[in-house]
Parts: C-alpha cells; structure tokens; sequence
C-alpha cells in the first residue's frame, strides 16, 4: 500500500476542481490546526515557564510536575495532565515541529507567489499569541 501520494499533480482539470470546490476547507483546516498548535505551545510554554521558576526553591526536584490547561485546545492530547520540566520541553519541541511545518506552507506560497512582498501574507494573517 502506497501511504505517499502526490497532490493533483500534473492535473490542470483537477487542480481546478479542487480550488473551485474544495480549496477553502484546506484553508479552514490549515487554520484551526496551526491555530491550536499555537495555543497547545503557549500552553506547554507555561508549564515550562513555572517549573523553571521553581527550580530554584527548595522543594523543587526533577520529578515534580505542573498541570497543564489545555482550555481552549482541540487537538491536545488530553491524557497528558501534568509534566515534568523535562516532559514539558520534550513536548514543547514535538508541537513546535508540528507548528513550524505549517507554518512552512504559508512562507512557502508566499515565496512562491508574493515574490515582491515577502512577509506580506505572515504580517497581514498572523498575529501574535497573548
């Protein structure tokens, strides 16, 4: 069983379909994932941020845990409920890969498409997290 295909390539007629019909519902997806993506790293980053603070007192140990809050979250692994400074950056780095290849898609089609405007499309559709 073939699990990498090409997507309609060398197919004009397809192409087209897919951007008459389809097109938008790649575009909602890409958004609702590299959105909770973001909100799974702020999240995570959190966590980080309080146990580092905590490693210098007393009780600290390489053990303890933080619970993460995954509001808002709709793809995070819910079963994860608290992490350890050394799970939180292992994590961190797990979603921040996820993150960064979609984000590749957008830097990507605007190299490609906005030669003369490069970091038009990130500066006028992203925004920073709060």
């Amino acid at each position: 069983m073939n699990d990498i295909k090409l997507f309609c390539y060398n197919n004009l007629k397809l192409q087209q379909k897919f951007e008459e019909e389809d097109s938008y519902k790649i575009i909602l997806g890409l958004e609702r994932s590299i959105n909770d993506y973001a909100k799974q790293l702020k999240a995570v980053k959190r966590v980080i941020g309080v146990l580092e603070r905590w490693k210098n007192e007393e009780f600290y140990n390489k053990d303890i845990s933080y619970e993460v809050d995954w509001f808002g979250c709709y793809k995070a692994d819910e079963n994860i409920k608290e992490l350890t400074l050394s799970e939180a950056k292992k994590l961190y780095k797990e979603i921040k890969v996820k993150y960064d290849t979609l984000f590749e898609v957008f830097t990507d089609a605007e190299r490609v498409h906005c030669k003369d405007n490069l970091g038009g499309l990130i500066d006028k559709y992203f925004t920073d997290i709060e």
